[in-house]
């Protein structure tokens, strides 16, 4: 529906305006930015071109939680991999 890297600044969706603060291309490069993937963008879009702010809202808080558990899980990871790290050094101290 969107060409996502065709996209004109302030464009009229449809016959309204665009009901968001932001123009498409600094959606487009937002969505993209926070992870998104273009059907996502399209899913977003669709919310913005229909004047949806709290599904908008909803949608965004939503995508947020997701990033949110991934950085708990990567760090989750980072916390395993420095305890192997701990465990090798206390290691090769002691046999030195």
């Amino acid at each position: 529906k969107y060409l996502l890297f065709n996209i004109q600044p302030a464009i009229i969706l449809r016959g309204k305006e665009n009901c968001g603060i932001m123009d498409i291309k600094e959606i487009i490069k937002c969505m993209s930015d926070c992870g998104c993937d273009a059907g996502q963008t399209e899913e977003f879009l669709h919310l913005q071109e229909n004047c949806c702010k709290e599904s908008c809202i909803r949608y965004l808080k939503r995508h947020r939680k997701q990033l949110m558990e991934q950085i708990h899980q990567m760090g989750h990871k980072v916390d395993c991999v420095d305890y192997m790290i701990r465990e090798l050094e206390k290691e090769a101290e002691n046999h030195e």
